[in-house]
């Protein structure tokens, strides 16, 4: 399984837009040769870069990164912008302040500025498929607002903060942050950001610490601490917004994160400690990339209706519940790893879920659909768990395909449900059963691993009801 060469085009233009540099593995044969697949990626991929270089490898980090498919870089007075989707009207967020827009090569285009971003008419031109780059120009004045250019001490935060407007950028030299107005207010369309999670610490004393208040706040590269405490399931107080859309929380070291209403929340790239991402009756939210562990008594990230979310590439270890995701609709759980005490991935009354390509590790039940309609299971690794995958509850229309379950006591366990399909799974080595189910003349086309290897009865077992 291989990068394509827009994921590895995609992967440098991100790296850059925040300032880093890309160590991209190859795994030459034994004399030395690249293999012909990887060599065609790299000098597919290598050919889209020269086109680009002066915004790639002569350039400097933009004010914002960007998001998503959206990346930002700066090459002298010029903001190069990515748009990776390639779309025929592309739109930026956070550019503000546009004077103009041009192709790399210098042509003209048609443009929309808005307070909360930048609309570019690229209807007309010929747009590569890994990523399409416009220069733009900004008028002066649009420099963000930073604590040292006002001389501010200590204890200004909220001051700025307060009189801060759409698109302005509040930026944090490093420090502790300790002695502030609790909770920092971060405005609609302004961003608090710091150099670097490890170089700016915004310390509560025990309350709510940042409140994102309006549609396109965001929080960024700052860690943030002394929330009041939880109990138990209820996480610190840390992080929150409610009823605005698209709030972003961005490369930040938070106890907590907690999102109630409002749509095209982005969660990306956090380490959330002792706590949990919590969205409550949000719609199409991504939580993408983010490291969380400790929460000993509940879902390290819940999600609590609305329909449309992403959840992707996180990792989530010691908690009682990985990924949680009650009441949603079109779910997308995708290329997560999770080391938990019970739940791995947990559909409670969800529908048209597709669970795709996670990985559970010595968790009690690695997925566990129970009730909702239309969920789908598709190519998860389970080792060294109690149960493979779980469906229960009045669950209808759950599929369960190309998975592989090894070393769990019980491969699939099927319990009071009508309907389940089980197809092209591999149960390896179960210690007690492959299937157990209460559904007579439950059909499947599974591999299932022969009882020399540690199974200690037939490998489906059918409980009568």
């Amino acid at each position: 399984e291989f990068l394509t060469a827009a994921e590895i085009v995609a992967m440098l233009v991100e790296t850059v837009a925040k300032g880093g540099n890309l160590l991209l593995n190859v795994g030459p044969n034994a004399d030395g040769t690249i293999p012909d697949i990887q060599t065609t990626l790299l000098r597919d991929s290598g050919a889209w870069v020269s086109e680009h270089a002066d915004a790639i490898h002569g350039s400097t980090a933009f004010d914002i990164p960007g998001s998503g498919r959206h990346w930002y870089t700066r090459t002298g007075d010029v903001v190069n912008a990515f748009d990776l989707s390639s779309a025929a009207e592309p739109r930026f967020e956070g550019l503000v302040g546009v004077a103009g827009v041009t192709t790399a090569a210098g042509e003209g285009l048609d443009f929309r500025a808005a307070d909360d971003g930048l609309t570019v008419d690229a209807r007309h031109l010929v747009r590569h498929p890994y990523g399409t780059r416009y220069c733009v120009r900004l008028a002066p004045g649009t420099a963000p607002i930073r604590v040292a250019d006002r001389g501010a001490p200590r204890g200004t935060l909220a001051a700025l903060l307060a009189g801060a407007s759409d698109g302005d950028v509040v930026d944090v030299p490093g420090g502790r942050y300790d002695d502030e107005e609790f909770p920092l207010v971060v405005p609609g369309g302004v961003t608090l950001r710091g150099p670097g999670a490890a170089r700016v610490t915004i310390d509560a004393g025990g309350g709510l610490a940042v409140v994102l208040a309006g549609e396109g706040a965001v929080l960024e590269g700052v860690t943030v601490v002394g929330g009041s405490p939880g109990y138990m399931m209820i996480p610190p107080t840390c992080v929150t917004g409610q009823g605005a859309d698209r709030l972003t929380v961005r490369d930040c070291v938070v106890e907590s994160i907690a999102i109630v209403g409002g749509a095209g929340h982005v969660i990306a790239g956090n380490v959330i400690a002792g706590g949990k991402v919590w969205l409550m009756g949000t719609s199409g939210s991504h939580v993408r990339a983010n490291y969380q562990h400790g929460l000993r008594w509940g879902a390290g990230i819940e999600v609590q209706g609305g329909a449309g979310h992403v959840i992707a590439e996180n990792e989530c270890r010691d908690d009682l519940c990985a990924i949680k995701c009650v009441e949603t609709d079109g779910a997308r759980v995708e290329r997560n790893r999770y080391e938990t005490r019970w739940f791995g991935v947990h559909l409670l009354n969800a529908t048209g879920s597709v669970l795709y390509r996670n990985r559970g590790w010595r968790t009690m039940r690695a997925v566990t659909v129970e009730g909702g309609t239309d969920n789908r299971v598709e190519k998860q690794l389970a080792e060294h768990c109690d149960s493979g995958a779980v469906v229960e509850g009045g669950a209808t229309g759950t599929v369960v395909t190309n998975s592989w379950f090894h070393d769990c006591r019980v491969g699939v366990f099927v319990w009071g449900v009508d309907d389940v399909e089980l197809l092209d799974n591999a149960i390896t080595e179960p210690r007690d059963h492959a299937i157990v189910t209460d559904l007579e003349g439950l059909t499947y086309t599974d591999q299932h691993a022969d009882e020399t290897r540690g199974s200690s009865g037939d490998d489906v077992w059918v409980h009568p009801t």
